[in-house]
């Protein structure tokens, strides 16, 4: 029984002294922000030479997480955008002194934000291999933060306390004397109250051994409800990514409809063309209403064109004869049917027709027409004398240019 209380007693000092080296929420924010700053660091030299930037790695500081941002040139959008989307990250919702779990938690939204940067296969690779990087870092500054060794700023504030702290002092044992009857009854007082002390601490051990599992439990249960929160909104955000099923069964009925409006416009357009084919178009009804101010001569013998000047074949298409003049139809072609492979051309005379060719002159005039007078600011052409074209194939080339003025 007493080897029993010497036991508890054992477990109960061990578990006061686990308790007395817990750290401090502060302790752990620091060595948190400490890992933080060098798995941050670390992806800002990735990132930098990733971009072949290699003067800025050397620039890189990183004593401090706002040295580190001021020390990031600012043409490297990559690096700014990460460093601002990860200085001010504490998860501090994982609650208190959970160091690893945040660490995690950083380093998988680190690797989520890098993984988008480039979607390029070599870039994914090199990224994973830098996870793997920031995982052994991550590993050795917990190993080192367990055996004491990690260098935080709370470290350095305490080592001089520690230094200034006095030793303990030392005593020499007693000298064993030889007991008598009546010091033996008190040593046997003395065996009993240190039984009933022993009783007392063993009580007060299993209290406080039930009041730390207690806790322990209390944090287990927290950090699965927070994996669980976050497992529910990693679900949650893939949810975009995936056509929902509501709207994937309206898609037949849309396209249904979209079906029967595109007929409905087709049979419309073709009632619209069928209604339209025998009306006169815009150019001929425009023809129609000003062909009173250009004089023409009947002359049966003579077979009377519109057509363009088309530079590329330094004459013109019988396929683009016209029987009324246009914008850009402003040649007048006359043949003779008795001798159809030569033709007169020259330049209508309505003024109406004229500004296009007035603007574009070195197109639609100075291939088929000598200038008798520079064109500036004019308002008509005048046609002095006719030119002649001749048919070699289906063109019609021309052998004397027509010779106009302006006015």
């Amino acid at each position: 029984m007493f080897k029993y209380l010497l036991l508890c007693f054992g477990l109960f000092a061990l578990t006061a002294r686990a308790q007395k080296t817990t750290p401090t929420e502060e302790q752990v924010n620091q060595q948190y922000e400490a890992i933080k700053l060098e798995l941050l660091c670390r992806s800002m030299q990735f990132i930098l030479k990733e971009n072949k930037a290699t003067e800025a790695v050397d620039k890189l500081r990183c004593d401090n997480i706002e040295v580190l941002g001021q020390s990031i040139p600012k043409e490297y959008k990559q690096a700014i955008s990460i460093y601002n989307l990860f200085r001010h990250k504490h998860y501090s919702t994982f609650g208190k002194n959970k160091l690893e779990a945040r660490i995690d938690k950083f380093s998988r939204d680190l690797n989520t934000e890098l993984t988008k940067l480039n979607r390029d296969r070599a870039w994914q690779t090199n990224v994973q291999g830098l996870i793997g990087q920031l995982g052994d870092i991550k590993k050795q500054s917990l190993q080192q933060i367990q055996d004491g060794t990690h260098s935080t700023q709370q470290n350095l504030d305490t080592l001089a306390d520690r230094v200034a702290q006095p030793k303990p002092i030392t005593t020499t044992p007693p000298t064993v004397a030889q007991t008598s009857p009546t010091e033996s009854k008190s040593t046997g007082i003395g065996y009993v109250i240190l039984c009933l002390i022993l009783l007392f601490l063993l009580t007060g051990g299993a209290c406080a051994f039930l009041y730390w599992k207690i806790q322990e439990l209390k944090k287990e249960m927290a950090e699965k409800d927070e994996q669980l929160k976050e497992r529910f909104n990693h679900v949650e955000s893939q949810f975009p990514l995936f056509t929902p099923l509501k709207e994937y069964q309206s898609l037949p009925p849309k396209i249904g409809f979209l079906n029967d409006q595109l007929t409905a416009l087709t049979q419309e357009v073709v009632v619209l063309k069928t209604r339209n084919e025998f009306k006169p178009t815009m150019d001929e009804l425009y023809s129609q209403r000003t062909e009173h101010l250009e004089t023409t001569r009947y002359n049966p013998n003579v077979r009377m064109h519109y057509v363009k000047y088309r530079p590329d074949i330094n004459g013109f298409n019988p396929a683009e004869f016209r029987n009324d003049p246009t914008r850009d139809s402003i040649y007048k072609f006359e043949i003779n049917p008795e001798n159809p492979i030569q033709a007169t051309f020259g330049i209508v005379g309505r003024n109406e027709y004229h500004n296009v060719a007035l603007a574009n002159d070195d197109l639609m005039l100075a291939g088929a027409c000598e200038y008798a007078n520079p064109p500036y600011n004019d308002t008509r052409i005048v046609t002095l004398e006719n030119g002649i074209a001749e048919k070699r194939g289906e063109v019609w080339v021309v052998l004397k240019k027509a010779i106009i003025s302006f006015e």
